[in-house]
């Protein structure tokens, strides 16, 4: 990451702080320390993902006797953080001011640790253990864990962050959860209607409702059967941003255009912006005037993105947010460019992995 960028995110967490030098936005914070047996001056990193990337909050050596202590700002909302030492990271979770405490041997920092400090810590870290030592490739051993995993976490878990994090895991590349499997849809499902119920103004719950009825249509689909989603289930997650003209441009205004459109996640000014500029271009003309495209772009610089942006010939949009973007939150964008498919009825349908993919899934709409 630039250096430019490191201190973007370390400013839009804590303010016009040195919160990721220092570790600290005043008294409001959670605290995580330990001792990492055999780690002498080893140099320990908190680390927050977004966007399917890892930032650098806070960093400390540890003592002569592996002992080590820091503490950061508490989120607004549960979120996930990591230890990183010798490329070797330790998760765990935080809702408000809890006081983590990390014990680990320093050659098996990542599989031999123990937390405490919440019970949601404790949750968290045996479900990353049993997680990780699961092979991914035998089916039998994955049904016996997923059924374990929705009795002893999803089942009474009433929209914890733990039920959220247990769906967005990947094993070896491979998703534990498919939310077109039958099974697996009914485990989105209940999470889904968790969040709806007790977590209703939560970023996540559009997201999770969407993917759940996503699921459903496709195995209808497959089924056979005839899809009975209702239309005030959910069919959009609406973007309300300003173009380079300063004017605001409303994601659901160009979803009543009666068009298929395309929503694109990115940055505008990073390396392969270009790259990735050009492969929007080439689908745009292929569609031009078949299909909407609406790109929010997450940039930390405003002016070098309007600079950029102005010239484009489809919608580009500025979040000021930035990598703690909201709307990136709803979309669950993991990586950079994230691509969403929506149909000529405003419906959310799709994801494309590439712009190869968005080509051929337009063309079957």
């Amino acid at each position: 990451m630039k250096k430019s960028m490191k201190k973007y995110v370390a400013l839009a967490l804590c303010g016009a702080t040195m919160a990721g030098v220092l570790g600290s936005c005043g008294s409001n914070e959670f605290k995580v320390s330990g001792k990492i047996e055999g780690a002498d001056d080893k140099s320990i990193v908190l680390e927050r993902g977004f966007n399917g990337r890892w930032f650098a909050l806070d960093s400390v050596r540890t003592s002569s006797d592996g002992e080590f202590a820091m503490s950061f700002e508490a989120p607004s909302a549960p979120e996930v953080y990591r230890l990183k030492m010798d490329g070797r990271y330790v998760y765990f979770p935080i809702d408000s001011l809890e006081q983590i405490k990390v014990m680990a041997p320093v050659n098996k920092f990542d599989t031999a640790f123990e937390l405490s400090g919440s019970d949601d810590a404790v949750a968290l870290m045996n479900f990353e253990k049993e997680a990780n030592a699961l092979n991914i490739n035998d089916s039998t051993a994955v049904a016996t864990f997923k059924r374990k995993v929705f009795a002893e976490i999803i089942k009474d878990g009433k929209a914890g962050l733990l039920c959220y994090h247990v769906l967005n895991k990947s094993i070896d590349g491979k998703f534990l959860f498919d939310p077109t499997d039958a099974f697996d849809l009914k485990i989105y499902a209940a999470v889904a209607t968790a969040y709806k119920q007790f977590k209703p103004s939560d970023p996540r719950t559009a997201l999770l409702e969407a993917v759940a009825i996503e699921g459903r249509k496709k195995l209808n689909a497959e089924s056979g059967r005839q899809n009975v989603i209702q239309a005030e289930e959910i069919h959009a997650i609406d973007i309300a941003l300003k173009d380079a003209t300063g004017v605001e441009q409303k994601l659901s205004d160009m979803l009543k255009q009666g068009r298929p459109t395309v929503v694109i996640f990115s940055l505008l000014n990073e390396e392969n912006s270009p790259v990735v500029n050009r492969q929007i271009s080439k689908v745009y003309e292929a569609n031009k005037g078949g299909v909407n495209f609406y790109q929010v772009c997450l940039d930390y610089d405003q002016l070098a993105w309007k600079n950029a942006a102005v010239n484009l010939p489809w919608t580009v949009v500025y979040d000021p947010a930035g990598e703690r973007s909201q709307y990136a939150i709803k979309y669950n964008v993991q990586t950079l460019p994230a691509v969403y498919i929506y149909n000529a009825k405003g419906e959310l349908v799709d994801q494309a992995t590439s712009f190869s993919d968005l080509s051929s899934k337009l063309s079957r709409l």
